[in-house]
Formats: C-alpha cells, sequence, structure tokens
C-alpha cells in the first residue's frame, strides 16, 4: 500500500479486506504507525485516496484489532478493539459518511465489551454479524 500522501510505502500491522457488490473492494489497515486507515480499489482498477479513520475523542482511531464488512447496499461496517480494549463499531454510509464509533455494549446490559480480536461480516439482507473473543 502507498504511504501517506501517495509516497513510499506503508508498513501494515493489522489488515481486513472486504468485497462490495459492485466489484470494488475496501481495505482497513492499521500503520506501523498505529493509525487506523481506509482505502478502495474500484472495480476497474483504479484506487482511491487513503484516509485516516478518526478515532473516540481524538484525530485517529488505535487500537490492537479492526475488521471490516461491506453491505449489499454499498455501506460498510467497521469493528475495532481501541487501546482501552473495547469493542466499537462505525458504518461509512453510501456516500463516504461516518457515524461516530460507538461502544458494543457488553454481557447483560454492561456498558462496554472487552476484547482481543474482532471479525464482522455482511449479509444479503444489509444486516451484520459481530464475532469477538473475550480475555
Amino acid at each position: 500500500m502507498a504511504g501517506d500522501g501517495g509516497t513510499g510505502s506503508l508498513r501494515i500491522t493489522e489488515l481486513s479486506a472486504a468485497g462490495t457488490a459492485d466489484g470494488s473492494a475496501r481495505f482497513l489497515a492499521d500503520g506501523e504507525d498505529g493509525r487506523m486507515r481506509l482505502g478502495s480499489r474500484r472495480a476497474d482498477g483504479s484506487w482511491t485516496g487513503r484516509a485516516v479513520i478518526a478515532g473516540v475523542g481524538a484525530p485517529d482511531f488505535r487500537g490492537p484489532a479492526l475488521a471490516i464488512a461491506a453491505l449489499p447496499g454499498g455501506e460498510s461496517r467497521i469493528a475495532a478493539i481501541g487501546l482501552d480494549g473495547n469493542v466499537r463499531h462505525t458504518v461509512r454510509g453510501r456516500g463516504g459518511d461516518w457515524t461516530p464509533f460507538r461502544p458494543v455494549p457488553g454481557p447483560k446490559g454492561s456498558g462496554s465489551f472487552a476484547g482481543d480480536q474482532v471479525a464482522i461480516a455482511g449479509l444479503p439482507d444489509g444486516s451484520a454479524r459481530l464475532l469477538v473473543t473475550t480475555r
């Protein structure tokens, strides 16, 4: 993956990819600097620019685990574990707008859910399923 500003290369420590219904692919990566980035490869083979994903009360999201899913309507969902060890979730709409990262509720109504690894899958009905391993 090209480095920031399109020069050099980006050393990736975590990577997740999702194919979309229109034939493009979305790539979510943590760089060696710890910042999460999103990029896309269009169906014609061209690339979009890469964007740093905003964090929770911070300019960029940082954490040890990430996952992306593409949904049939053109949305993407990201699940990630923050530096505090809790799972968070955001949605990228068809037009590229983002919802803020929100905590994933924990068992028995707790306000957060601690985890080690995350995976997310988009389903044909537009919903998504989240899998989290816990400590």
